[in-house]
């Protein structure tokens, strides 16, 4: 990213700073959000809010733009909670109180964090890849984001 953008290590560091300092009011919008839309209408305004961002960051690194990475991941930065609280709240309504610890922990386990730091130094070793993995990644919030608009119910599977 340094390369790409011609950014200084201390810019990259505090724009990934900036992104968990927005979980707070990104917490605080989830929560209007939840009571105003319900769970399932809340989540798709953040996961598609969430492909937005993955391809305006496609599109910064394709450009070499550093405003426009800015900006995609301050609007991650916002979207990411607007999901990622709906595991607390959709284990409280389709589990017993007795039976939501595991499935709200696996919900809002840190799977891709965890893939994405096992992918990325493997992955992108030519500043020229990056550009194909956010394309990639920006392909997958898109598929995951219809699979979750056809998939998702608002009552339990069983």
């Amino acid at each position: 990213a340094i390369q790409l953008f011609s950014a200084k290590a201390y810019d990259i560091v505090t724009i990934m700073s900036v992104m968990t300092f927005l979980m707070l009011p990104g917490t605080i919008f989830s929560e209007v959000l939840f009571h105003r839309m319900g769970i399932k209408n809340t989540c798709v305004v953040g996961i598609m809010l969430t492909a937005l961002a993955a391809w305006i960051m496609w599109f910064a690194a394709h450009t070499r733009s550093w405003p426009l990475e800015v900006s995609a991941v301050i609007l991650a930065g916002l979207a990411g909670p607007l999901v990622g609280n709906a595991c607390t709240a959709l284990s409280g309504s389709w589990f017993s109180i007795d039976s939501r610890n595991f499935p709200t922990a696996v919900g809002s386990g840190g799977a891709g964090a965890i893939a994405t730091a096992l992918f990325n130094p493997n992955a992108v070793t030519q500043m020229g890849q990056l550009d194909f993995e956010m394309f990639l990644i920006a392909t997958g919030a898109s598929v995951s984001a219809f699979c979750f608009l056809f998939i998702y119910r608002e009552t339990p599977p069983t």
